[in-house]
């Protein structure tokens, strides 16, 4: 995954309020529907709101995305635990993201625009790194695997267009997730059964290294061959009894019984 780059827009009435989310229930993937424009653009667009003015007599545009995500970054603009101006509807919203994301999704949901190329279209690899950022959402800040099109979501705008008259596309994208995640469920997995391995590996190395000192061959000391003199110390040492302690064990056998050799 590409760093996530934070330039987090100036809170302001229009495009960061600073509300805090009030869950975490999912995601909603829009298109920039600027061609040609990347990602650190449309967030400086965001940003840019904030000089609107409310008292003139211009329609005011309330707009706002967590992430901005072309082929080579992701740029934030807003804390994911904060509310975004992605999703609002002056229409009712659809049934299904009502049942999954609640009544006001704004309260809920991460938004993530993906930029598009000046033939209108979401290249490779921003369909990857919006893929990358979502597996990565999921996996270190707690949300929910769901994700929905702002389409889905409000019924009437087509956005992501290129998903809304390719349905398959926004298909591939949430199979692109899934697979994305198992692939690190896996290696996650792998990697805690080879740390594992690794330690089992240590601790038989360290017992065999303890083993292979304790049955190190050690010929007799000069105290014992003093002390017996008589003994054929070949036999003794050929013997399976050849470790320090051994010696010292015999040598006190021997004494009890009164043996010289």
């Amino acid at each position: 995954m590409i760093p996530i780059i934070q330039e987090f827009i100036h809170i302001n009435r229009f495009s960061r309020t600073g509300k805090k989310l009030r869950a975490k229930l999912g995601f909603v993937m829009h298109w920039t529907l600027s061609f040609g424009a990347p990602a650190r653009n449309i967030s400086r667009y965001f940003n840019n709101l904030k000089n609107q003015n409310p008292n003139d007599d211009i329609r005011d545009i309330y707009a706002g995305a967590h992430y901005s995500v072309d082929r080579f970054n992701i740029i934030q603009s807003i804390p994911t635990d904060e509310l975004a101006h992605q999703c609002g509807s002056s229409k009712p919203y659809m049934p299904d993201a009502l049942t999954m994301l609640g009544s006001y999704p704004n309260n809920s949901t991460i938004g993530i625009e993906m930029c598009v190329e000046l033939d209108g279209s979401i290249h490779e690899d921003t369909f990857q790194n919006a893929a990358d950022l979502v597996v990565h959402l999921i996996r270190e800040e707690g949300f929910p695997n769901t994700i929905f099109t702002h389409h889905g979501v409000v019924g009437w705008k087509k956005c992501p267009l290129p998903w809304v008259t390719n349905p398959s596309e926004f298909e591939r994208f949430k199979m692109t997730v899934n697979t994305k995640l198992e692939e690190l469920r896996m290696i996650g997995e792998l990697t805690k059964k080879l740390e594992e391995l690794t330690a089992n590996i240590e601790k038989l190395a360290e017992r065999t290294a303890k083993l292979e000192k304790e049955c190190e061959e050690t010929v007799a000391p000069e105290w014992f061959a003093n002390e017996f003199p008589n003994v054929d110390l070949t036999k003794v040492i050929n013997s399976p009894l050849k470790t320090k302690e051994m010696w010292e064990i015999l040598a006190i056998t021997w004494r009890s019984i009164g043996y010289k050799g």
